[in-house]
């Protein structure tokens, strides 16, 4: 027999705010943590990755570029109803390049912590 987790809005917890960014999340069980994130217009996120963690993003509201790769040489830009995947250990930064605020859902799946903020992508 299954069973079904209900995570109210209210479960998330405040993980880290700013001028430009508030993100919420909630460890759903060891594997798995849910994640929503706010970006200002024309905020942007420092360079992370998320350890072991593969990250799976959906844009519900705004516009979001995201950069990666050798030297930041690699990048997209989304709209809502947009997704994205970010392999375990890829330094990334997202960025609100619109007018409305940005918010996404992320869900990360692996072990250890979510987040590892770097000084910046890797050399080229």
């Amino acid at each position: 027999m299954g069973s079904v987790q209900v995570a109210r809005n209210s479960d998330l917890s405040e993980a880290m705010s700013s001028d430009q960014l508030t993100r919420r999340l909630k460890n759903v069980d060891d594997l798995v943590t849910v994640a929503e994130t706010q970006i200002a217009p024309e905020g942007s996120l420092g360079w992370h990755h998320h350890g072991e963690h593969t990250a799976y993003v959906y844009v519900l509201q705004g516009q979001l570029g995201i950069t990666w790769g050798l030297g930041g040489r690699e990048e997209a830009e989304l709209t809502a109803g947009d997704f994205y995947v970010i392999s375990p250990n890829t330094i990334h930064r997202e960025t609100n390049p619109g007018s409305e605020e940005q918010v996404v859902l992320g869900f990360f799946v692996g072990s250890g912590p979510t987040t590892f903020d770097v000084d910046g992508p890797e050399p080229q």
